[in-house]
């Protein structure tokens, strides 16, 4: 009796430790949904956040750029290495001034190149070239040359709807608008807007 009366006690035992083991899942699978109801709101906010940074980023990069100088044909002005930031906005509203900074691009050995270069006439302006140097309106544009110029032909011409004339400060080493010709608005990719880098040379445009 006695040999019985343990084995039945022995397994009321385990059919409590049953149910303890079971309340104890239950209990743990409710924390765990409390604590991911409680982390949610710091979840949502933080995925919030990321998507704000990644929009701002995203309009960033599509009104602005950052270009790297590379090549001497626009110093003084700019040298190679300089960091610049340019605008987009600018040409896709055709925001453009005489002596504006721009990024073009063209054509160059059947590469499509993006050029820095110094905007010097638009749409009615006058454009003749003289011995290398470019005259718009009958005024000089063009005098920052070092050394021999270029062997260009003599030519004078008016502009007209959406064709802009670029430059190179340094007359002598610039590939542009005396050589390849006029741009057409859809070869106008950004104006230059400032100079970041180096710092001590930091400057607006």
């Amino acid at each position: 009796m006695f040999n019985e009366f343990e084995k039945s006690e022995t397994s009321e035992e385990k059919a409590k430790h049953s149910n303890d083991a079971i309340y104890d899942v239950i209990d743990d699978w409710k924390l765990i949904r409390m604590k991911r109801k409680s982390e949610s709101p710091a979840i949502k906010s933080l995925l919030s956040d990321l998507l704000v940074a990644l929009i701002i980023i995203a309009a960033l990069f599509v009104f602005f750029w950052p270009a790297v100088v590379d090549g001497p044909s626009m110093e003084p002005t700019f040298l190679s290495g300089d960091y610049l930031i340019i605008s987009r906005a600018s040409a896709w509203r055709s925001n453009f001034r005489h002596g504006d900074f721009v990024a073009c691009r063209i054509e160059d050995n059947g590469q499509n190149i993006t050029i820095i270069k110094r905007l010097v006439a638009m749409e009615g302006d006058l454009v003749e070239i003289i011995n290398g140097r470019v005259y718009v309106n009958g005024e000089l544009n063009y005098q920052n040359d070092y050394g021999v110029i270029y062997a260009i032909a003599d030519r004078a011409f008016t502009l007209g709807a959406g064709e802009f004339f670029v430059v190179g400060d340094n007359g002598i080493e610039s590939l542009d608008s005396r050589m390849f010709g006029v741009l057409e608005q859809r070869q106008m990719v950004a104006r230059v807007l400032l100079r970041v880098f180096p710092f001590q040379r930091f400057s607006f445009f």
